[in-house]
């Protein structure tokens, strides 16, 4: 070390005022907000990952309607039992939720996977 390149005593003066003095910028810092979560546009997110699922284009994308029915193969989506299993896999990863079959059977419609997301995204879903 450099011991005698300071005058004797004023490395100790200098070390006892950093230590004794308060950190006035860190005790007036204002506390850090509580972490949340971000909103998250779920009814977006849904008709994205039926769009991906389903190889559509974003015009294709964009005329899907809330009220598309998603569980069976009549639908106008033209949704078949592996599609509706490649789509559930899809928003179980989006949302990293657990949508079981029959909470997707039961949704039936896009705006009503939406909700059963909402709702499991919140923490207000009950298994």
């Amino acid at each position: 070390m450099n011991a005698g390149k300071y005058p004797s005593g004023k490395m100790e003066k200098c070390n006892a005022y950093v230590r004794d003095k308060p950190n006035d910028a860190l005790a007036s810092a204002p506390a850090a907000p509580p972490e949340t979560k971000p909103k998250v546009d779920v009814l977006a997110g849904v008709k994205h990952v039926i769009a991906l699922n389903l190889g559509l284009t974003d015009e294709e994308r964009e005329e899907l309607s809330v009220d598309d029915v998603v569980t069976d193969g009549s639908n106008r989506l033209g949704m078949d039992e592996l599609d509706r299993v490649d789509v559930e896999f899809g928003l179980e990863d989006e949302f990293d939720v657990d949508i079981s079959d029959d909470e997707f059977v039961k949704a039936g419609t896009i705006v009503g996977l939406a909700k059963v997301i909402e709702a499991k995204v919140s923490g207000s879903s009950k298994k």
